[in-house]
C-alpha cells in the first residue's frame, strides 16, 4: 500500500514468491496451471522490480494516488447524474408524465442502485398502472432491503398492496411499520379497516 515501508514490501515480496515459487510445483501441475503460475510469478517479480527501488516506489504511489482520486471524480460525478435523474423524474411525475418519470427514475438506479428513495419513487410511479404493480413491488422490496427500518417504506408497501387486492400483504407491512410508530392512530386504523370483510386477494 501506499504507507508501506521497504522492509513491508520485502516481506511480502519473500512470501508471496516463495508461496508460487514454481520449482515446488513443477512435478504436481501441468498445462494451464502451471502456465498460470508462471505469470503470477512474473507479476511478483516484476512488483518487486519496481516497488524494491525508492524512486520507483514513489512514482507509483503517486500514480496509484492519482488513480484512486480519478476514481472517486468518475463516482461522484455519476452519484450528481444519477441525482440530476432523480429530480427529473420527481418533475415529470408532478406533470403527471409517468412513462418520462420512468426513464428518470430507472436512469438515476442504474447510475446509483444503492438509494432506498430512487426506488421507491420508482415503485409509485409505477404503481398508477394496475399492469406495473408486481414491478412496483418488487421496487418497493429492493428500497425496504437497502432501508428496512424506514417505516414509510412500509407504509406505502401497506397502501399498495391495499390498493391492489392483496389484503394479507398490506395487513404485514402496516403491522411493520405499525412497530416503528406505535402511537400512530392513523395506521392501526388502515389496519382494522382490512379486518372488515370484503373479497381481496391474498
Amino acid at each position: 500500500t501506499h504507507d508501506s515501508t521497504m522492509r513491508e514490501i520485502y516481506q511480502s515480496y519473500q512470501e508471496i514468491s516463495t508461496q508460487f515459487d514454481l520449482k515446488d510445483y513443477t512435478d504436481k501441475i501441468l498445462g494451464l496451471q502451471y502456465a498460470q503460475l508462471q505469470e503470477i510469478h512474473a507479476r511478483v517479480e516484476s512488483a518487486w522490480g519496481v516497488l524494491s527501488i525508492p524512486e520507483n516506489k514513489d512514482v507509483y504511489d503517486n500514480e496509484m494516488a492519482d488513480k484512486i482520486r480519478r476514481q472517486q471524480l468518475s463516482k461522484q460525478r455519476k452519484m450528481e447524474m444519477a441525482q440530476r435523474n432523480f429530480t427529473q423524474g420527481n418533475t415529470q411525475f408532478s406533470k403527471k408524465d409517468v412513462m418520462r418519470a420512468l426513464d428518470f427514475y430507472r436512469a438515476a438506479i442504474s447510475l446509483n442502485s444503492e438509494s432506498p428513495e430512487f426506488y421507491e419513487k420508482l415503485s409509485l410511479a409505477l404503481a398508477t398502472n394496475n399492469k406495473w404493480i408486481k414491478e412496483s413491488i418488487r421496487n418497493l422490496k429492493n428500497a425496504i432491503k437497502l432501508d428496512p427500518e424506514n417505516a414509510k417504506y412500509h407504509v406505502v408497501m401497506g397502501q399498495i398492496c391495499k390498493m391492489s387486492g392483496y389484503r394479507n400483504a398490506a395487513i404485514r407491512s402496516f403491522r411493520k411499520a405499525l412497530k416503528m410508530m406505535p402511537k400512530n392512530e392513523k395506521l392501526a386504523q388502515e389496519i382494522r379497516s382490512l379486518f372488515e370483510p370484503s373479497k381481496t386477494k391474498s
